[in-house]
């Protein structure tokens, strides 16, 4: 399967996922373990899966492999949930993200039914193994000082991406489902597409990482190890630098978490603010 570089340009929609992050919210705040044994068991029939319930805010993660998202398995499932997902495209495209819910409204659409490509953010950028050519330019690209503990050059710099997390590896690798959050795993499979500095620096509006990977792959050389993109000091993506294919291998981390969609993120503070009035009343 061909792994992709950054570049590529966004392309339509498409439906044939290999890796599904669904995120259900009870419209009642609440689920019983027998409702998640029961759509752990549909979801079975094509795919292991890991599965989370948050009882803090109140919402089931299930991430699956299939070409069929979770109605097929749950007919009625909008009629109890809001339903949100992201999903890996297996050619590597870039991530999109939806919405639906016959409960949240808006304005413009009494049914809710929302898609778009998905963006993620990092706060922090780490770079290890730096040589010393590098150092100068850091120090002339950036007017702030550069904070360096152990040969880490760590860059308090916002940074949006799109990207691919398609996660195949993993699924054919499981053996059984596993009940455990996913905000510390990191993928095997996947990539980003594009980088967007909230700050641009120089004529040629590069920002450090871009420069850094295009750099390596022109002269086939890295005078960096490793980078790491952290977002609440959790790692995100990462590169390390492979000295004899000279190319970078990537992974990836990319989760709710660090999702930065606009109307995911409205409606999940509708949600709390929904959830907090409930437990006040009760």
């Amino acid at each position: 399967m061909p792994k992709c570089t950054t570049g590529y340009y966004y392309q339509n929609i498409k439906m044939n996922y290999t890796s599904r992050y669904v995120r259900l919210f009870p419209i009642d705040f609440k689920i019983e373990n027998q409702e998640i044994e029961e759509i752990i068991k549909q979801i079975n029939l094509v795919s292991f899966c890991y599965y989370y319930w948050n009882n803090e805010d109140c919402y089931l993660d299930i991430l699956y492999m299939s070409k069929r998202w979770i109605k097929f398995f749950l007919d009625d499932v909008l009629k109890r949930f809001h339903y949100w997902e992201i999903g890996a495209d297996e050619s590597y495209d870039k991530d999109t993200i939806m919405g639906q819910s016959l409960f949240y409204k808006t304005n413009e659409n009494p049914f809710y039914n929302y898609s778009s490509k998905n963006c993620y953010q990092a706060d922090e950028i780490r770079f290890y193994g730096v040589k010393e050519e590098l150092e100068s330019y850091f120090y002339k690209l950036f007017k702030s000082p550069i904070e360096v503990k152990n040969n880490c050059y760590i860059l308090n710099q916002k940074l949006v991406y799109t990207a691919a997390n398609d996660r195949f590896d993993l699924f054919y690798s499981m053996k059984g489902n596993r009940n455990e959050p996913l905000d510390t795993i990191l993928f095997a499979d996947g990539c980003i597409h594009d980088i967007e500095a909230t700050e641009k620096f120089g004529k040629k509006n590069l920002d450090i990482v871009n420069y850094v990977l295009f750099n390596s792959k022109k002269y086939k050389k890295s005078n960096i190890s490793r980078i790491e993109l952290v977002y609440k000091n959790r790692i995100s993506h990462c590169f390390e630098w492979n000295a004899d294919s000279h190319n970078w291998k990537s992974k990836t981390g990319d989760f709710w978490t660090n999702c930065i969609d606009n109307d995911y993120n409205i409606f999940f503070e509708w949600y709390q603010n929904q959830k907090n009035k409930t437990t006040i009343t009760q």
